[in-house]
């Protein structure tokens, strides 16, 4: 790896490195500095180190900043990342690479990989070592078949991280279960972690333990687990929490909310039919809402909030009736007014338009429909007849989702009100992006009811800047129209 011998007689222009153009470099650096290589200069190296030694330092660390930059992460199983090919083209560049700790942060372990390398244990500690005070890491792997000894070396690679636990900032672990009991080394020892991402699909984990003391921790997001596994975190700094769990057989806390005064943001995925009742809760900062169930929406108040995300699992006809009605009361009780709104498996009905009308600062609505909610496209058509007026004058993305099985049925909606809307709402420069996808049985044979003349005006929106997108899709194949 990094650790071998370079040759300083040789310049060495690694392949992953050709993105970096020198054109590009001066544009970026504004580096006006002319560099003769005499040949002559190839027999005698004692006389001048090549060119690719006498960039000075802070540009190169400039030039590895900006390289590592262009990769979302660093996979430690992968000798052709990028830290390894800098550090490999000569002593000056390796020198350089190893006194920054940010291009080797931020990397992606998968342990069932990295086992078959030579010498894993040792590729992480020095990896981990160069990180210094900043380690972020995705460990990937779930569970490894590698029998005993693939279990041993499993637990040590875990400990490495472990060991520098105090340098964890942003975290997401994958985890097998064998590896769970390891974690309540972390307490008191997360000083600078602050986010965490955790996923472990073992029902049998009863109690998670070594985020208890994490006095910078801000954003958490769980998923797999058992529906009862027990775990707790300092509330009170939360900022996003999202609650990914296994759902059967627990009921929703509201009381998160109460012990989260600073949370912003809130995801659940619990279940309608195991609600529990919950208790009034009013919270001042949470603007962002994303659950499965609506009718705890009845015990909320939330004047600061600006987006919700409502996706009831579809298991009573009768509780998903209920679901704008319980926005209705949340906003007007709440008195606050939505930005972003989307909702699924609910007619847009009057209660919708009435939502709308309390939410004048709206400016992105997406709508999932299944057939059985507006059968002859009725309330969609109303819908798209009070779009045209002063309703929601803000919004820039409109975004419709249909599920039909009766294709005569699936696009009636779109005729010339339809396109009018449009037109009226582009004319004012403040519609962007509209998204109409309909799911039918066989989206190869079906038509679409827009007329030629309405396609036309419609493709010359999009040719002003409106993105425009008009489709048949049945999860095989896709016809689009616009």
């Amino acid at each position: 790896m990094g650790d071998e011998q370079e040759k300083d007689g040789y310049i060495i222009v690694p392949a992953s490195l050709s993105f970096i153009s020198p054109l590009a470099l001066c544009q970026k650096f504004q580096y006006g500095v002319t560099m003769q290589f005499d040949v002559d200069l190839c027999v005698d190296m004692n006389v001048q180190p090549p060119p690719v030694q006498r960039i000075p330092p802070e540009l190169l660390m400039e030039i590895f900043l900006w390289a590592r930059a262009e990769y979302d992460t660093l996979d430690l199983a992968d000798p052709h990342s990028l830290p390894w090919t800098l550090s490999q083209v000569c002593s000056s560049w390796r020198a350089t690479a190893l006194s920054l700790p940010e291009i080797w942060t931020d990397f992606t372990l998968s342990p069932s990989r990295l086992i078959w390398k030579r010498q894993p244990l040792a590729l992480l500690t020095a990896v981990t070592t160069r990180c210094r005070h900043a380690l972020s890491f995705t460990w990937r792997d779930l569970a490894i078949d590698g029998g005993s000894d693939g279990d041993h070396l499993l637990k040590a690679l875990f400990q490495v991280l472990i060991t520098r636990s105090d340098s964890w900032k942003s975290v997401q672990l994958e985890l097998p279960y064998q590896l769970i009991p390891m974690l309540s080394q972390l307490h008191g020892h997360l000083s600078s972690l602050t986010d965490l991402h955790f996923s472990c699909y073992s029902s049998s984990v009863d109690t998670i333990e070594g985020f208890e003391i994490t006095p910078r921790l801000t954003n958490v997001k769980i998923r797999g687990l058992g529906p009862y596994t027990r775990f707790s975190f300092p509330w009170k700094n939360l900022v996003h929490y999202c609650d990914h769990r296994i759902p059967e057989g627990r009921a929703f806390d509201l009381d998160i909310l109460n012990k989260a005064p600073r949370l912003e943001a809130f995801e659940s995925n619990v279940r309608q039919q195991i609600l529990s009742v919950p208790t009034p809760v009013f919270h001042d900062r949470l603007s962002r809402l994303n659950v499965r169930d609506s009718s705890f929406l009845d015990s909320l108040t939330l004047p600061a909030l600006k987006e919700i995300t409502l996706r009831p699992y579809i298991v009573d006809e009768a509780l998903m009736d209920a679901i704008l009605p319980s926005l209705v009361g949340l906003i007007s009780r709440s008195k606050c007014s939505l930005h972003t709104l989307s909702v699924y498996d609910a007619a847009p009905d009057s209660d919708l338009v009435h939502i709308l009308e309390m939410s004048p600062e709206l400016e992105s609505l997406s709508l999932n429909i299944p057939r059985c909610r507006d059968p002859s496209s009725t309330h969609l058509k109303s819908l798209m007849s009070r779009l045209q007026g002063a309703l929601v004058t803000k919004l820039g993305t409109l975004a419709i989702n249909r599920y039909d099985r009766d294709t005569s049925e699936a696009m009636v909606f779109l005729d010339d009100v339809f396109v009018e809307m449009i037109a009226r709402r582009h004319a004012r420069r403040a519609l962007r992006t509209v998204k109409f996808d309909v799911w039918v049985p066989e989206a190869g044979s079906y038509r679409c009811p827009l007329s030629e003349r309405s396609v036309r005006r419609l493709k010359e929106f999009q040719e002003e800047g409106l993105e425009l997108c008009i489709r048949a899709n049945d999860f095989g194949t896709s016809k689009r129209y616009v």
